[in-house]
């Protein structure tokens, strides 16, 4: 009885936090879009109430409804809303720092990349992303945090641009000493290593509970037949 209202009382939290972390506004880039519906531009702060106005071209999307391919814009101790391909960041380099400690436990500051392909064609300041054309491909999503692979095609028939770990930002981690960053989606949802992580992990402790109520009851049997 307890073990079931316990597990109760963390489905209910874990939802609650699902739902806070899926109502989160995000800035998506979407000039088109932000032209014609300048109100998608505007959100309000949780805390202040005050009206927060979005980039000029990008509008704000609820983190649960982002899809592959939404350009999206993190701001310095924001929270990654999905795994995202790095493509510019404010810092001239194209790198950014972040915070794993949510995935990982490490405390250290660790430091990803934009492609430098991707960050030719974007522009050090994301000025170029309205041009930029290509179809990018990933692998299938998996749990293993710092493995990644995937290809940029540009159009024009220019090289391709290889991808790997260091240019992915993972849900979850959070960006520090970096004003901003631009950044596609590649993971949402399920599919993002974090919640794969997670998953594994919820299936783990249900076989090990299972295990514990099944040598309870052999154990309450041997006791019966030394009686």
């Amino acid at each position: 009885f307890v073990s079931g209202v316990r597990a109760a009382f963390d489905d209910y939290a874990k939802h609650k936090e699902d739902h806070r972390v899926a109502s989160r506004m995000i800035e998506v880039y979407n000039p088109g879009l932000a032209e014609k519906k300048r109100h998608l531009r505007v959100r309000r702060d949780s805390l202040t109430g005050e009206k927060v106005e979005a980039t000029e071209g990008f509008v704000y999307k609820r983190s649960g409804d982002l899809e592959v391919g939404d350009v999206v814009r993190v701001r310095v101790g924001e929270t990654f809303p999905a795994d995202v391909v790095m493509l510019c960041s404010s810092h001239n380099q194209g790198h950014c720092f972040v915070e794993t400690a949510s995935l990982d436990g490490e405390t250290n500051l660790k430091i990803k990349e934009a492609p430098a392909g991707l960050l030719a064609l974007v522009g050090h300041r994301g000025l170029m992303l309205r041009n930029i054309e290509g179809i990018l491909e990933v692998e299938m999503p998996r749990k293993e945090l710092e493995d990644f692979d995937g290809t940029f095609y540009p159009g024009a028939g220019a090289k391709p641009v290889r991808l790997d770990g260091s240019n992915l930002l993972l849900r979850g981690t959070k960006l520090k000493n970096t004003h901003w960053v631009l950044a596609t989606v590649v993971y949402c949802g399920a599919q993002t290593k974090i919640r794969m992580n997670a998953k594994q992990g919820e299936e783990e402790e249900g076989r090990g509970e299972k295990r514990s109520i099944i040598m309870k009851k052999v154990t309450r049997l041997l006791w019966a037949m030394m009686m």
